[in-house]
């Protein structure tokens, strides 16, 4: 290996880990928002300062999805490639969804379903990708999938359910991405 391969290879490594630490840092804000917070996420209007704390957690998770990317961990087809497009668009489309409450703009549920779909859609095909490339090993090829899993299993049908359990879920949904991290920060080293 020449060191310039070696030195791109390092620094590939430290950007991993270093998007790993940025999406445990956001998967800890959902699960605060999430949960000990939830009351707050329900109040009808949002506090402009959840919705910057919201806004601020979406974007840590997607740069967590930059660092997937990089990791090399969906290996280089279409599925993974499409997968964590999708998942970078699914993420844009929250953070959109999120500036759009504080405006109360008719569009803010719409854009939440679809974010949503295509978080669900994105990250179960990047998920699939990191299974079948076998890049990972262990507990940590499977996290990705469960990030997207967990939507369909947990947090979509958590809607139907009355009082906090939406809110729950997707502080639940915390745990997913925060062993997300995990696996990058091992995998990168």
């Amino acid at each position: 290996m020449s060191t310039a391969t070696l030195e791109q290879h390092r620094t590939g490594a430290s950007f991993v880990g270093f998007a790993a630490w940025i999406a445990m840092a956001g998967a800890v804000l959902q699960f605060v928002l999430g949960i000990p917070l939830a009351y707050l996420q329900a109040e009808t209007p949002l506090s402009a300062a959840i919705v910057a704390l919201n806004i601020l957690h979406h974007l840590l998770l997607m740069f967590g999805i930059v660092g997937l990317a990089r990791s090399q961990a969906a290996g280089g087809g279409w599925l993974g490639k499409g997968g964590l497009s999708l998942s970078q668009l699914g993420f844009a489309l929250l953070v959109v969804a999120e500036a759009s409450w504080l405006f109360s703009t008719s569009a803010t549920e719409t854009l939440f379903g679809l974010a949503t779909l295509v978080l669900l859609l994105g990250l179960i095909l990047a998920g699939i990708a990191v299974v079948r490339a076998g890049r990972w090993k262990g507990w940590h090829r499977f996290t990705p999938l469960a990030c997207g899993v967990f939507i369909a299993v947990v947090v979509l049908p958590s809607f139907a359910l009355p009082g906090y359990a939406s809110n729950y879920a997707i502080g639940l949904w915390g745990v997913c991405w925060f062993l997300l991290g995990l696996s990058l920060l091992a995998e990168a080293r």
